[in-house]
């Protein structure tokens, strides 16, 4: 039997979920909400089960207009996706033709490589542990490259590229397509989203599975010109969005105050309080504007969580060896986090 090629030489991309969600481990692994939605939120949610539609083709009227209320974005200028993940897959089918240069961060979302590698593009990485990524970027722009993408915050490293000199790079290569990963942004409260207007080369992704708390459900949205909404509907398919999440969509965004109090939270009390307890054991992490630390040669103390039964996620790329990212939630995650982090011992100390 025949299989193209460029798919044949891939590894399939698999996080590690084995038995994750009965492992009665607390999840801190994939940078969800740490905790459940509120109770009016289930709720509602449940009121739609029991409505009896999972029989009727989805109609997604209503969710595009509320995300055009909470971003103060065109509705023309909003595309739905199957998770951030379709709409990744979506731009780079729209844009890139076999052999065209693709300019990826490293370390950094895994499917961004997966991806561009199924369109044959050819892939160049630039360091973003450099301590100037734009150095690097700058030189192979020059180079002629046809997309940049980005994660604004980085993950798994949590670092953030200065949005002013982003900007500039948009601005001054026209014909390139710059693609922001803002999936942390209720998190970092950064955004580039004001400048889709202005730039037709910009496009911004973002997701309901992380502060809004529907991993589950798999749905994120894409903010771009009209141009690149019109190429996208034709690569999606036109039920790709299943209803429930649309619906769960609408109704966290009418509960959006509960989802930005969760995150300031997370980003002003509960983070804070975790760099503390680090620190104060000498333990090393990279700063990060989003809900996770990724923590630098210290595996034991990722043994140490998952002995207490806590799933943290050890780094398998190059670059982070000895290290391990671990999630940032509530009140009360947070306090186990802590206790744990003061129970630890390094197993090399004298």
């Amino acid at each position: 039997m025949h299989f193209r090629k460029n798919i044949l030489s891939l590894a399939t991309y698999k996080p590690p979920l084995s038995n994750r969600i009965n492992s009665g481990m607390h999840l801190m692994d994939f940078n969800e909400r740490s905790s459940a939605l509120s109770e009016a939120i289930l709720v509602k949610l449940e009121s739609w089960c029991r409505e009896g539609l999972t029989h009727i083709y989805p109609d997604y009227s209503g969710l595009i207009e509320k995300i055009s209320e909470y971003t103060n974005v065109s509705e023309k200028n909003i595309f739905l996706g199957n998770g951030s993940d379709q709409i990744i897959d979506c731009v780079m089918r729209a844009v890139l033709d076999q052999n065209e240069k693709v300019l990826i961060p490293k370390p950094s979302f895994a499917m961004f490589s997966q991806l561009a590698n199924l369109t044959e593009a050819e892939i160049i990485y630039y360091d973003i542990l450099h301590e100037d990524p734009f150095i690097e970027i700058q030189k192979k722009l020059d180079m002629g490259v046809r997309m940049v993408l980005m994660c604004q915050p980085n993950n798994p490293t949590g670092r953030y590229l200065d949005p002013k000199k982003i900007t500039k790079m948009i601005k001054n290569y026209k014909k390139t397509w710059f693609f922001i990963d803002e999936a942390y942004f209720e998190f970092s409260g950064d955004t580039q989203l004001d400048y889709v207007s202005n730039y037709d080369n910009l496009v911004i992704s973002r997701t309901f599975s992380k502060a809004f708390g529907l991993a589950a459900l798999r749905l994120g949205y894409m903010v771009s010109s009209e141009k690149m909404i019109e190429q996208c509907s034709k690569i999606r398919g036109p039920y790709d969005i299943n209803q429930f999440a649309c619906y769960a969509a609408q109704v966290v965004l009418d509960q959006v105050d509960e989802i930005k109090s969760y995150a300031k939270n997370v980003m002003e009390i509960n983070k804070p309080l975790i760099e503390e307890a680090l620190l104060s054991k000498n333990i090393k992490f990279m700063p990060s504007k989003a809900n996770f630390l990724n923590i630098v040669d210290e595996l034991d103390l990722a043994d140490h969580f998952s002995n207490n039964e806590v799933r943290v996620r050890k780094m398998s790329q190059p670059e982070l060896k000895n290290s391990f990212r671990i999630s940032i939630g509530d009140e009360a995650i947070t306090a186990m986090t802590i206790k744990l982090i003061e129970s630890y011992q390094k197993s090399n100390i004298a």
